[in-house]
């Protein structure tokens, strides 16, 4: 119900993280237009855990 506004609102640090990866952005964008359906008062908590998912996604692992 709400993926477009909450994709919009991420879209800008969605850019940032994925620079010149089109490829990369559109499957991120098309990862947060599931369906989202949540109370006004955790869109900020549940955008950061999934910024910070992504950015983990992006970095290269080091073992």
């Amino acid at each position: 119900m709400q993926a477009g506004g909450f994709t919009w609102a991420m879209l800008p640090i969605l850019k940032k993280i994925y620079k010149d990866d089109k490829p990369g952005l559109s499957a991120a964008m098309k990862d947060n237009l599931e369906f989202i359906n949540t109370p006004p008062n955790l869109v900020g908590f549940l955008m950061g855990l999934l910024i910070s998912m992504e950015e983990k996604r992006r970095k290269p692992r080091h073992h």
